[in-house]
């Protein structure tokens, strides 16, 4: 019976952390439930051509300027799944990039837990809902693996809160990557269960997370979360020391799972593991430099140091690209700082101190070890940093990121943190004390020591009551900050002092502990994901939009994020461009030699700064079209530091086709059909002979000639001396996502080129016959075609998205079967 009143005692306080996380968690994005509001970014957009003249009434700036990948990414793929589910056609992408494959991305989370919201919601509305469930799912996955290691039902709340409401958690909602953050915890626990209980039920919930992670749509960061849960398991095994026999199963009950779970996740997983095969990133980022300034762990304590989203920027706070993003993103709050550098104190002896030993003393040292090392990696530390590049999967990964296993290292810490002083009060007060001392006079030293006089406290304490506009001057910025921190800190130092001075019992201390974190967390967290009406959301389709529409399915390119590539797809527009990774590697190498020839930077998409005869010749060879311009082209030239001439607008061969306050937009009159037929052939040797043929304005006449990098059979080579035959017409009259209809007209046999990119999984027949696709104009498909007239017809049906798809459907069905079997066996056993 005892049993029994423990079990459901155990219910009762899981029950009730549940619903603190679900009210909290609702309560952090409620103006975005309320109908009619929506949790977006996409009013950033408002800054950017057409829409910047339909900016609603009343807009001044966008509720959060970093948030632009939502805007560019994230919203536009959910809401083109939803769009195209009924119909299935999520293989493939024709909206960008001359095509790519769009379920392999594995960012779109076709099939991501947080994305079904979306798909049976009011879209608009759902992504509030998604925030939510996945602040929930964050807080109370920490709380539940709190328990695990021994935290009191106060300490797993408070971890919960610290991790789930962390800045790293709350900046990442939009983002697929956050989807994978908020399921580390629950990776964790399934890790801890199958180190103790090695048996199908351990070994089933962790294949389930495993592909959870996989599924939720960012492989790297999956990568990063198993990594963290094996090595956690690891440490688990050596701290409960069952012997070698125990450790053996396990291992093989991991392997399993692991398998298990890509098994599940395979309908992406081989898909993306081709797309990445085929692509340039895995090696554009070998040995790619990225690390943290080092003054940016200031942003641990203060998250307001370098500013807000909206009042840095314009400012003279210039952290580079998304810097502002990471560095707020350190905080784990006031209070947990503290608490997690206190829980240390007993991990640093060989035994507790007298009055008891301190808990779980190995996952304090294993918890301390990764929170420090995930911030030397952050902070690439030399030595360390040189020696992870070395490793695979991680030489080629954004480390940074590691920030958010730190602040789940934080958070059980700070669980632990609590407990040793709600449990008994610590023998080491003084070292307590100095510890959390220490911790709120680092930044008020940091900032006295910098600022020029006491008037930027001052300026910096009406600017955070709101008494005075930001300025974006960094002392002022900084006086800001210190104002917050002051109370926040000194609060949680009286708090400890309280308790290891006897004068605060352990319940009110525990209430008040966590009632500090949330006020805090929720004042550093709310407002970053802005919300907005559902109408000011949705962005309006302007009169260059329909302009553009109706040149369909003719391509159109914008200069630099000029109609956001991405964000095409929600008009029927077919661009160029590409902000989608990874990159096909021959349309990357095409691209960064002839259209964006810059420096290459991991994660930096392929835009048009500006025109030249080579890129205008590359970019009418994809039938490009339509040059979208910002209206005021003068202003766009100095902001770029060139004159108006070098953009490359005055060309031969374009004309300004239409000009309003919404963009202008230059006809390309080079621009090739989207489909033609041509009746010649340059071989040339190879890929690099190839790309300079296709790219030298001086080369072959690409309208009536193919460069080919092996003879085609049936072709004529093109004549040396006179002029190549003209091409013959050829029409679409079918262009959906997965399938291509072509009718030609040809004077004699030749080569039907369409515009799109090579790529495996395409399959051609001509009057029904099946056909071979060739690569021709170094990424283009080809199809040989009689003359006369002719139905060219291709479809994507890959093997990859079959053989994946097939995978998953026996390994959902195996672990459904052996979930089945679980539960009637459980149901069989005694109560």
């Amino acid at each position: 019976m005892s049993r029994l009143r423990d079990w459901v005692s155990q219910r009762n306080e899981t029950a009730l952390a549940a619903a603190v996380f679900a009210v909290l968690s609702v309560l952090f994005v409620l103006p975005a439930l309320v109908p009619g509001r929506t949790l977006s970014s996409t009013d950033y957009l408002y800054t950017q051509t057409p829409w910047s003249a339909a900016a609603p009434a009343g807009f001044s700036e966008p509720g959060n300027t970093e948030l632009y990948d939502p805007a560019f990414q994230f919203i536009p793929w959910l809401e083109y799944t939803r769009g195209e589910l009924p119909g299935g056609d999520l293989l493939w992408n024709p909206h960008m990039a001359g095509g790519r494959p769009y379920l392999a991305n594995m960012q779109s989370g076709v099939f991501s837990p947080f994305s079904l919201p979306a798909y049976l919601l009011p879209f608009w509305w759902s992504l509030g809902v998604i925030a939510a469930i996945k602040l929930f799912v964050a807080g109370f996955g920490a709380y539940l693996f709190g328990r695990r290691v021994g935290h009191s039902f106060s300490a797993g709340l408070l971890a919960g809160v610290t991790f789930g409401f962390g800045l790293y958690v709350v900046v990442h909602l939009m983002y697929p990557i956050g989807s994978v953050y908020v399921l580390i915890p629950w990776l964790l626990i399934a890790a801890h269960d199958l180190s103790r209980r090695p048996g199908p039920r351990s070994m089933l919930a962790l294949a389930v997370l495993v592909a959870l992670a996989l599924l939720a749509g960012h492989p790297e960061s999956s990568f990063h979360a198993v990594g963290f849960a094996v090595a956690y398991l690891l440490l688990r095994l050596a701290v409960d020391g069952h012997g070698a026999a125990h450790a053996r199963r396990v291992a093989g009950r991991l392997v399993g799972a692991g398998l298990a779970g890509a098994a599940l996740a395979a309908v992406v997983l081989v898909p993306f593991t081709e797309l990445l095969a085929l692509s340039s990133d895995y090696g554009n980022r070998q040995g790619v430099d990225i690390e943290l300034p080092d003054e940016w762990i200031l942003g641990a304590f203060m998250p307001e140091y370098f500013g807000t989203p909206t009042d840095a920027t314009g400012g003279s706070v210039d952290l580079g690209a998304a810097g502002l993003f990471i560095a707020r993103a350190l905080y784990a709050g006031a209070l947990p700082l503290m608490l997690w550098l206190t829980a240390l104190l007993p991990a640093l002896r060989r035994r507790g101190r007298p009055g008891g030993p301190a808990k779980a003393i190995g996952e304090r040292r294993f918890f301390g070890a990764v929170a420090i090392l995930c911030l030397a990696l952050s902070f690439g530390v030399p030595g360390l940093f040189d020696a992870v590049q070395l490793v695979p999967v991680l030489g080629h990964a954004n480390n940074t990121r590691l920030i958010v296993v730190y602040l789940l290292a934080v958070a059980v810490l700070a669980g632990f943190g609590l407990d040793d002083l709600r449990e008994r009060l610590p023998a080491a007060r003084s070292a307590v004390l100095a510890v959390a001392a220490a911790v709120l006079a680092i930044p008020l030293v940091v900032i006295l020591a910098s600022l020029p006089s006491p008037g930027a406290l001052v300026d910096g304490a009406g600017t955070a009551l709101r008494l005075v506009d930001p300025s974006g001057e960094p002392d002022v910025l900084h006086g800001r900050a210190l104002f917050w921190w002051l109370p926040l800190a000194g609060a949680a130092v009286a708090l400890i002092a309280a308790r290891a001075g006897g004068r605060l019992a352990p319940g009110a201390f525990a209430a008040l502990a966590l009632a500090l974190v949330c006020v805090d967390l929720f004042r550093a967290g709310q407002g970053f994901n802005p919300d907005l009406s559902q109408d000011t959301a949705s962005l309006p389709e302007t009169p260059a939009i329909r302009y553009l529409q109706d040149r369909a399915p003719a391509r159109f390119v914008g200069f630099e994020r000029a109609l956001s590539p991405n964000y095409a797809m929600r008009y029927g527009l077919f661009d160029a461009r590409n902000y989608d990774f990874p990159i096909v590697d021959r349309y990357d190498v095409l691209w960064r030699r002839y259209v964006f020839p810059l420096p290459y930077q991991p994660g930096a998409p392929q835009w048009v700064l500006t025109l030249t005869a080579p890129s205008l010749r590359v970019l009418g060879l994809l039938g490009v079209s339509d040059i979208l311009v910002p209206p005021d082209e003068e202003a766009y030239a100095r902001r770029l530091k060139i004159s108006r001439a070098e953009l490359g607008l005055d060309q031969p061969g374009l004309e300004r086709a239409y000009a309003a306050a919404d963009g202008h937009i230059y006809r390309n009159h080079r621009a090739l059909p989207r489909a033609f037929v041509v009746h010649a052939q340059r071989v040339v040797d190879g890929e690099e002979e190839s790309l300079r043929a296709v790219g030298d304005p001086n080369g072959p006449d690409l309208s009536r000639v193919a460069v080919t990098e092996s003879a085609l059979p049936g072709l004529a080579r093109e004549p040396s001396a006179a002029r190549p035959p003209a091409s013959s017409p050829a029409r679409i009259v079918t262009y959906s996502p997965q399938r291509v209809v072509i009718e030609t007209s040809a004077r004699r046999p030749g080569l039907a080129v369409l515009s799109d990119v090579h790529y495996p999984g395409w399959s051609a027949t001509v009057d029904g016959e099946e056909r071979p696709i060739e690569q021709v104009d170094y990424v283009l498909r080809g199809v040989q075609v009689p003359a006369g007239r002719s139905r060219v017809e291709l479809t994507y049906r890959p093997a990859s998205a079959r053989a994946g798809a097939w995978v998953s459907a026996a390994a959902l069905f195996g672990l459904a079967g052996a979930g089945l079997v679980l539960l009637r066996r459980s149901r069989r056993r005694p109560a």
